[in-house]
């Protein structure tokens, strides 16, 4: 057994959002429920990435509802892939899942994907 296997890892999960302010109620007490069943400790970051719509506002509210949220502002829209590195910085977890805003990525498919990377797959 790898020490992977043997201890329990913690989970930070990466959101960037662009305009989201409409999604993020959703996807995100949804990601925290399927990674809290999941690991003993979760963070899930959440990246302004720019948003002319009031994605910071929601997200801050959040933040305050949800202690494992953690917000981070970009000065301006600098594109998914600038905003995933500002989170992936900032990560404290043993395994980081990253996932996207607008709830495309299916929160479902989580547990099944966390448990082939458990058998190092």
């Amino acid at each position: 057994m790898t020490s992977r296997q043997q201890r329990t890892p913690t989970v930070s999960c990466v959101l960037p959002a662009f305009n989201e302010a409409g999604n993020l109620p959703n996807v995100v007490p949804n990601i925290l429920k399927v990674l809290g069943g999941l690991f003993s400790a979760v963070e899930l970051i959440i990246i302004d990435d720019g948003s002319r719509d009031d994605t910071l506002k929601v997200a801050r509210r959040l933040s305050e509802i949800h202690p494992e949220v953690v917000v981070l502002e970009l000065s301006r829209n600098f594109g998914k892939e600038c905003a995933l590195t500002a989170g992936l910085q900032v990560t404290r977890g043993d395994v980081v899942v990253l996932m996207d805003a607008d709830g495309q990525h299916p929160v479902s498919l989580l547990p099944d994907m966390l448990a082939q990377w458990h058998k190092g797959m």
